[in-house]
């Protein structure tokens, strides 16, 4: 089997990059697994599938406090 010329490399890598490209254009999003899609609204439009408050979890707070100078 023949190695391939540079015009074949420069149509594979053109095709790929034109694969590429269609990809992220046709991306409207993405999905996290693990993550469970929710509809946020404001407090008084608040239903069972809206809520209005947003729940955040952390790993560790940082305490930034005051540093003495001697």
């Amino acid at each position: 089997m023949n190695a391939p010329n540079q015009s074949q490399c420069r149509r594979l890598y053109f095709i790929g990059f034109m694969v590429l490209l269609n990809a992220i254009c046709t991306t409207n999003g993405f999905y996290l697994p693990g993550l469970a899609p929710v509809n946020y609204c404001r407090r008084a439009d608040m239903t069972g599938s809206c809520v209005s408050e947003v729940k955040l979890q952390v790993n560790r707070l940082k305490h930034r406090g005051v540093r003495n100078s001697v």
